[in-house]
C-alpha cells in the first residue's frame, strides 16, 4: 500500500534530535512517544508530565514547524494549529504488517502495552485523547480487522463506540470493542496492573471483545432495524417488543422515548414493524438450547430468551488441578450442610442434574436457612448464578419474586433470593404464587396496561433465609428441600479469622467456576435423586411444626397418640370432644390431675386444616372404593363412610380385605413398616 502522511504547510519532519532539548524534556517527563511518518522520520513527539506536585497529569506535543510570530522554523510546543487528519501512532508498524489485526487503544502507553501482550497484532492510538477521535487520519486501517480497547470510564467507552461506527461505515473495518468489566478501577487501561483479586488476564479481557451492535445504545435506529434488534410479541397486541441486545421486553412507548433524543421526528416502533419480514413471535419461552426461535406445541413460534453459556474445555493438565481448585467450594458446602454427606450429595446432584438434563422440570426448590448471618448461603447462591450465566439468572428481592408483575420471568430460568420470609397480608396467595413458579411450565406475564400473555419456561429456584418459618408449607409438601445450617459465624471466625477468604476468592475467579462446571458435567447423580420429590429433612419437619396453628398442633398431638392411620372427619371430631370431656371429668375427680381445655371451639373446618397439614389423602382401595362400611367400636353407627389416610398411605390404599380395616380401628392390627420405615429414614437425614 502506498501511503504518505499529509503534513500541514507549516509543519515538517524533524530535521535532527534537538527536540530532546525542549522544555527540559528528559528531566520532567514521565514517558514520551514518537509519531513517525511512512519513512520512519519523527513528526510529532508526545510526552507526559505532572503538575502541582505530581497531582495533575498533563500531555504535551512537540512539532517542527514555522513559528507564527517569527516565521522561523523551530521546535514548537503543541501542534501548531494542526486541526485534522492527524497521523495515528505506529505508522511504520502498520505499513510493515498490512494484514495483521490492529488493536487501537486510548493512549500511547496503552498501545505499547498491547504490543507487548499481543505480539501478533499491531497496536496504535491517536493524539489528544478520546475527545479528538474525529481529528485523525485512519486511512491505514481501511479494510482491516480493528479491536478497540477503551479506558474504563464512560467517556472512553461511549467515544470508542462512536469511533467504531466511523471505522465501519467510512473505512469498511471489521470492528470489535473490548467490553471492559466495570469492577476494574476507574480509568483503568491495558497498561495498568490488573488487581489480583479480580483474576483477569490480558487474554481473558481480550476475549471480551464484541461487535459494536451488541453494546446497548439508542442512537442508531436504522442499524438496529436492519440488524433486527427488536422482535414483536404478537400476543401483546403490538405493545411489547423483545430487545435481543439487552435480553428483555420493552413497551413500545418506552422504545419510542429511548430513541427520541437522536431521532425526534421518527416513530421507532412503526419503523421496526415496517421492514419486510420483521421479526414476530407469538410469545416468549426459555429453553436451554442454541435456537433463537423454538416451537411450542399448540402455540407456534416463540422467542427463546436463553443466552448460551460457553465454558472452555479443560486440558489434561488443567483437569489434574480440579480437585485443588475446588477445595474452597467443598469446604463451603461442608459448612453449609453441616458435614452431612447425604444432603451435600443432593445439592451437588441438583446442580449436576440441571446442567446435564436441562430439559427436565425439577419441581422443587432449595431453601437454605440458618439462625446466624454470614455463614455462606449467599456464596452458594452466587455460585449458582455464575454456573448458569449471569444473563440467564436473576437475584431478586422478595417483593420482586412474589409480585404480580414479574417482567424478569421472560429472560431467566435460574432465580435466587437471599432473604425470603412470606408473611401476611395475602400469605397464602404469595405462597401459592411461588409454588406455581417452582413447579409449572406455563406462566402468566402481566404488565400494566397490557393484556396478560403466556411465557413457557421451567424455573430452578434457590432461596435463603434467617427466619424461623420462612415459608408456610405444611406436611406432605413436595416443593422444598430444606437445610438449616447449625454453625455460627462468630465461632467460625474465632477459630479461623480467614475462613471465608478462599471462598470469596473462588467466586471471583472465572477459571474456578469453569472447573466447577466441568466437574458437575461429569458428576454422578445420586441414585435416589428425584426431580419430583425432595428428601424430607428434620429441618423441614421443624418448619412444618412451626407453621401449624395452635389448634391444628393440638389436633396433631392428639392424633399422634390416639388416632388410627385413617380417620373419618365426623368420627374424629366426636372422638376428640369425647376424649376432652373425659379428661375434664377425670380432673374433677382427682386433685392431682389437671386438664385445661384445648378443643372447646373445635369445628369441622379445623379437622380439614389438620388433614391438609399432614397431607392426608382419600382412602381408595385397589377396587376403587372410596367409602367403606367399617365400624368403629367408639362410634355407634354403621354404614358407608368416607375415610382419609394420613399414615402408611400406600399400605392401606393397597388393601382389599375389609376385615383388616376394622381390626386396625379396634387396635388389633398395625400397618407393617413399609412407608413408615421410609419416612423414618428420611426424617433421620
Amino acid at each position: 500500500m502506498t501511503f504518505k502522511v499529509m503534513l500541514p504547510i507549516n509543519i515538517f519532519p524533524f530535521p535532527d534530535d534537538n527536540w530532546k532539548k525542549q522544555n527540559n524534556l528528559f528531566k520532567l517527563n514521565d514517558g514520551y512517544w514518537i509519531y513517525r511518518n511512512e519513512e520512519g522520520t519523527p513528526i510529532i513527539v508526545v510526552y507526559k508530565y505532572w503538575k502541582h506536585n505530581g497531582t495533575v497529569k498533563q500531555y504535551q506535543q512537540i512539532v517542527y514547524g514555522e513559528c507564527q510570530d517569527t516565521g522561523k522554523l523551530k521546535y514548537l510546543p503543541g501542534l501548531n494549529g494542526w486541526k485534522d487528519h492527524r497521523p495515528i501512532f505506529n505508522i511504520p508498524g502498520l505499513l510493515n504488517n498490512p494484514t495483521a489485526p490492529v488493536i487501537l487503544t486510548e493512549g500511547e502507553k496503552a498501545a505499547e502495552a498491547a504490543a507487548k501482550f499481543f505480539p501478533d497484532h499491531v497496536s496504535t492510538t491517536f493524539i489528544g485523547g478520546v475527545h479528538s477521535k474525529d481529528k485523525q487520519d485512519y486511512q491505514l486501517l481501511e479494510n482491516r480487522t480493528v479491536i478497540l480497547w477503551p479506558d474504563n470510564d464512560e467517556v472512553g467507552k461511549d467515544g470508542f463506540l462512536t469511533l467504531a461506527e466511523t471505522l465501519e461505515t467510512e473505512f469498511r473495518c471489521a470492528v470489535s470493542v473490548i467490553d471492559i468489566p466495570e469492577e476494574l478501577p476507574n480509568k483503568w487501561d491495558i497498561a495498568d496492573p490488573i488487581p489480583e483479586e479480580l483474576h483477569y488476564t490480558p487474554q481473558t479481557l481480550f476475549n471480551l471483545a464484541k461487535h459494536p451492535d451488541e453494546f446497548i445504545r439508542y442512537t442508531r435506529l436504522d442499524r438496529d432495524v436492519i440488524n433486527r434488534r427488536w422482535v414483536a410479541i404478537e400476543r401483546s397486541n403490538g405493545k411489547q417488543f423483545f430487545d435481543r441486545y439487552e435480553r428483555d421486553v420493552k413497551h413500545k412507548e418506552t422504545i419510542n422515548l429511548l430513541y427520541e433524543a437522536s431521532h425526534p421526528k421518527k416513530m421507532p416502533t412503526k419503523q421496526i414493524m415496517g421492514i419486510p419480514n420483521a421479526y414476530k413471535v407469538k410469545t416468549t419461552a426459555f429453553r436451554r438450547e442454541e435456537k433463537q426461535i423454538v416451537n411450542i406445541e399448540g402455540i407456534g413460534k416463540c422467542l427463546n430468551t436463553f443466552v448460551p453459556v460457553n465454558f472452555a474445555p479443560l486440558t489434561a493438565a488443567e483437569e489434574a488441578e480440579t480437585d485443588s481448585i475446588l477445595e474452597p467450594y467443598h469446604k463451603l458446602t461442608n459448612l453449609v450442610f453441616n458435614q452431612n454427606k447425604v444432603i451435600e450429595t443432593w445439592w451437588n446432584s441438583t446442580l449436576a442434574h440441571d446442567k446435564q438434563k436441562p430439559h427436565e422440570n425439577r419441581t422443587w426448590a432449595w431453601l437454605l436457612r440458618s439462625d446466624s448471618y454470614g455463614i455462606g448461603k449467599s456464596l452458594l447462591l452466587t455460585i449458582v448464578r455464575l454456573l448458569n450465566g449471569q444473563h440467564n439468572s436473576k437475584h431478586l428481592e422478595q417483593t420482586e419474586l412474589l409480585d404480580r408483575f414479574r417482567p424478569w420471568i421472560q429472560s431467566t430460568d435460574t432465580i435466587t433470593c437471599g432473604e425470603i420470609e412470606i408473611t401476611e397480608p395475602y400469605k397464602k396467595a404469595k405462597a401459592n404464587r411461588l409454588q406455581e413458579l417452582i413447579s409449572e411450565e406455563t406462566h402468566s406475564v402481566e404488565e400494566k396496561m397490557v393484556n396478560p400473555r403466556q411465557h413457557f419456561g421451567m424455573f430452578r429456584i434457590y432461596l435463603a433465609s434467617n427466619a424461623k418459618n420462612p415459608i408456610p408449607f405444611q406436611k406432605g409438601d413436595r416443593r422444598y428441600f430444606v437445610n438449616s445450617t447449625d454453625a455460627r459465624r462468630e465461632v467460625i471466625l474465632k477459630d479461623d479469622p480467614k475462613f471465608f477468604a478462599p471462598m470469596f476468592k473462588f467466586i471471583k475467579d472465572p477459571n474456578a467456576i469453569r472447573h466447577l462446571h466441568h466437574w458437575l458435567m461429569k458428576y454422578k447423580i445420586a441414585k435416589d435423586f428425584s426431580i419430583s420429590e425432595p428428601l424430607l429433612t428434620s429441618d423441614k419437619q421443624l418448619i412444618i411444626k412451626g407453621n401449624l396453628s395452635k389448634l391444628t398442633g393440638d389436633i396433631d398431638t392428639y392424633c399422634q397418640v390416639y388416632a388410627a392411620d385413617f380417620v373419618n372427619k365426623e368420627m374424629l371430631l366426636a372422638d376428640i370432644r369425647r376424649w376432652e370431656n373425659n379428661e375434664i371429668i377425670k380432673s374433677q375427680k382427682h386433685e392431682d390431675f389437671h386438664h385445661e381445655r384445648k378443643f372447646s371451639k373445635i369445628e369441622p373446618k379445623d379437622i380439614d386444616d389438620w388433614l391438609l397439614s399432614v397431607g392426608a389423602v382419600p382412602l381408595q382401595t385397589k377396587g376403587g372404593t372410596k367409602t367403606l362400611d367399617i365400624w368403629d367400636k367408639n362410634f355407634h353407627t354403621k354404614g358407608k363412610k368416607r375415610w382419609w389416610v394420613w399414615k402408611n398411605k400406600e399400605f392401606w390404599n393397597d388393601q382389599t380385605n375389609k376385615k383388616k380395616f376394622t381390626e386396625h380401628l379396634e387396635g388389633n392390627l398395625k400397618a407393617p413398616s413399609g412407608e413408615l420405615f421410609q419416612f423414618k429414614q428420611k426424617e433421620a437425614v
